[in-house]
């Protein structure tokens, strides 16, 4: 198969209320230290290594942070919050490739992400042609790799699951109603608070546990009208995105071993 593009959200400088104000000194949350390089680089490198990218997009910072990568290597300004930077990477992918109809996209956050991880997500998606590809991890899979990980499991009827942060996008077709794209982007870190958002059958789904991973992805799709299926990943690191200080802790250790190997 060809080549697709990935962007990769970067931007946003912790407040003094985040919990990672204190490791950022004031700069983007992507550019913590982790094992000897950026938060965001550990990223890139899983990109610049994977056989199915071809460039590779950094929405919220410039060239003066000094990432680096083989491939060719973009990027573009922060757009002032999570949803204007991910509409901001889907536009610019498109303006890099007007022919392309899929793209990557993906947070700065996941820092344990593979290239063979980024491989299995692409070849595993792309041949099924659907707008809408959402990845979960499930609580076993997290917790297998990471114990005591802290993540925000969804009580599905099926199981607790974890949302990634790696996905498969649809680049040559505008989001349908993007005033309900920017409160989902809004609350992102409460499943009852996206719930609200989508409609009263998905929360009481989840509040009482009706509903199953594939069923949520029925009703979002009716509701956004378009196709779509839920991933079911094997890999913990495309939901192990680094939120809290435990989850710094985490993913350094991880890292550091990584390293050595």
């Amino acid at each position: 198969m060809n080549t697709i593009d990935a962007y990769v959200t970067a931007g946003g400088i912790p407040g003094p209320k985040d919990p990672l104000y204190s490791e950022a000194k004031g700069g983007p949350k992507t550019m913590i230290e982790l094992a000897g390089k950026p938060m965001v680089q550990w990223v890139i490198d899983a990109l610049d290594a994977a056989e199915t990218i071809g460039r590779i997009l950094v929405v919220g910072l410039d060239e003066k942070c000094g990432l680096t990568a083989k491939k060719p290597l973009y990027f573009h300004p922060d757009q002032g919050g999570f949803f204007e930077n991910i509409i901001a990477g889907r536009n610019r992918l498109a303006e890099l490739d007007p022919a392309a109809e899929y793209g990557l996209g993906m947070a700065g956050d996941i820092p344990g992400i593979r290239p063979e991880m980024v491989d299995w997500l692409v070849r595993d998606s792309i041949p099924r042609g659907l707008e809408a590809q959402y990845v979960f991890a499930s609580r076993e899979v997290i917790e297998a790799e990471f114990p005591g990980s802290g993540r925000t499991f969804i009580p599905f009827k099926d199981g607790r699951y974890c949302g990634g942060s790696i996905n498969i996008i649809n680049i040559n077709k505008p989001l349908p109603q993007s005033h309900i794209w920017w409160r989902l982007s809004k609350a992102r870190k409460s499943p009852v608070r996206m719930a609200v958002v989508i409609g009263p059958k998905i929360l009481f789904g989840l509040l009482f546990r009706r509903l199953t991973v594939e069923g949520v992805m029925k009703v979002f799709c009716r509701r956004f009208k378009a196709t779509g299926r839920p991933v079911f990943s094997p890999y913990a690191e495309l939901a192990m995105d680094v939120d809290k200080p435990r989850h710094l802790e985490i993913m350094r250790r991880h890292l550091a071993e990584r390293s050595l190997k």
